[in-house]
């Protein structure tokens, strides 16, 4: 294997791994916030705007992750 497929590899291996970190984070807000909310320790539109928050963080996170698998199929030959 050339020093530049396992450079693809790794970045591949580093793009899903950090996929994975922003979706169980995702999870993790978006579980929290709706428990507040069941708790009625914040309001509904306090719980929209939180969750919005959460899902436009995970959607560059995404998109950050597509980007670098994108680059990494630019670079194969």
């Amino acid at each position: 294997m050339s020093d530049r497929e396992s450079d693809s590899q790794a970045a591949r291996a580093r793009a899903a791994e950090e996929m994975t970190s922003a979706l169980q984070a995702a999870y993790a807000a978006h579980t929290g916030i709706v428990a507040a909310w069941e708790a009625g320790t914040c309001t509904f539109l306090e719980a929209n705007e939180l969750l919005n928050t959460v899902d436009v963080r995970l959607a560059a996170a995404l998109y950050a992750v597509r980007h670098a698998l994108g680059a990494t199929k630019a670079e194969a030959p």
